[in-house]
């Protein structure tokens, strides 16, 4: 499929839906599944299944939404190249995909049962967005949706702005989504600057990755989750990045294991939680330029068990902030 400027596949409010073998190159999405009201009424995206393509593309490669009044579950995505639009549209000189996976939920939609595996991108922005938002269109009353039970695994990705962008809705989180085994490497080269404002939540912005790019860390960012498991994460820059290598504010049961962050020097921390409760964080291998391993603040901090990482190399690993209690850290059978 050869487009300019429409989208390439769009399954809304389709059931029992297999894409395979496609090749799509296209300045607009690739392949975005939705839950629009051109029914007239609420109709859910359910049992589809995305494998073997090759999708090129300058805005999204695959997504859920941003049309997403009707459900969205039983979805899988796997074995697929994600990679940016090289054709000229109308003298337009082309830009590189925004996103290679996002999953959004702005207008109600309940996301539940999406499984995505064996994905290697080049040149995404930001590799994965998945976010829980209240636009709220064509609905009386605004509500958000939920967002639970999510997988992503074995995912490669090249010359990032920032690797993971996991953002729900305050007083209703993302729960239950676990990456494992992604290796991202970042374009880097940003500077930590403790006067930048704080991240507005914007629930009813159009929800696009590349509306948060002004963020203090490069890596991972989490915020308003419940029951987030990262696993076997591998992260560097091509040049050097003075921001924290991951961000959480409040996010519980959080659990981090089996992380190395590369090339980076004079970073701040390679964690850093605000207001993160019920967290386990082992198996990590931080860089000795970093200057903590883990940096917490935030009163509601607590329950946060370090163990069974290296921060040999580190002459600090934990700092807390004068408003953090001092237990809220406990760290045990580190080297």
């Amino acid at each position: 499929i050869f487009s300019s400027y429409c989208d390439g596949i769009d399954p809304d409010c389709c059931h029992d839906v297999r894409i395979s073998n496609c090749s799509i190159e296209s300045w607009d999405d690739a392949i975005v599944p939705k839950t629009s009201y051109s029914l007239g009424y609420h109709r859910s995206t359910e049992n589809i299944t995305v494998t073997n393509c090759v999708l090129a593309t300058s805005c999204n490669a695959f997504k859920l939404g941003t049309e997403s009044g009707g459900d969205f579950k039983n979805i899988t995505v796997s074995n697929c190249v994600m990679i940016p639009y090289k054709s000229n549209v109308n003298y337009r000189e082309p830009t590189p995909p925004i996103s290679g996976i996002s999953l959004i939920s702005v207008d109600g939609s309940h996301i539940d049962g999406i499984n995505i595996t064996n994905i290697s991108m080049e040149g995404v922005c930001y590799p994965i967005f998945v976010r829980l938002g209240n636009r709220g269109r064509d609905l009386k009353e605004p509500v958000p949706g939920t967002i639970d039970h999510v997988n992503i695994r074995h995912i490669t990705a090249t010359k990032a702005l920032i690797g993971c962008l996991i953002i729900g809705h305050p007083g209703r989180p993302i729960e239950n989504l676990n990456l494992e085994n992604i290796q991202i490497e970042c374009v880097g080269g940003g500077v930590y600057d403790p006067a930048l404002p704080d991240i507005e939540e914007a629930m009813q912005m159009y929800p696009s990755a590349g509306k948060f790019h002004d963020l203090p860390t490069f890596g991972v960012y989490g915020r308003h989750v419940s029951g987030l498991d990262l696993e076997k994460f591998r992260l560097s820059v091509d040049t050097n990045d003075t921001r924290n290598a991951s961000l959480f504010e409040d996010v519980s049961n959080l659990r981090i294991d089996s992380w190395e962050v590369q090339g980076i020097e004079g970073a701040t921390a390679m964690i850093r939680c605000d207001n993160v409760w019920d967290a386990l964080i082992r198996g990590c291998r931080p860089s000795s330029a970093t200057s903590h391993f883990l940096e917490v603040s935030g009163a509601q901090s607590h329950g946060i068990a370090v163990t069974g990482n290296d921060l040999s190399g580190l002459k600090e690993p934990c700092k807390l902030h004068p408003d953090t209690p001092n237990e809220a850290v406990q760290l045990k059978f580190n080297l």
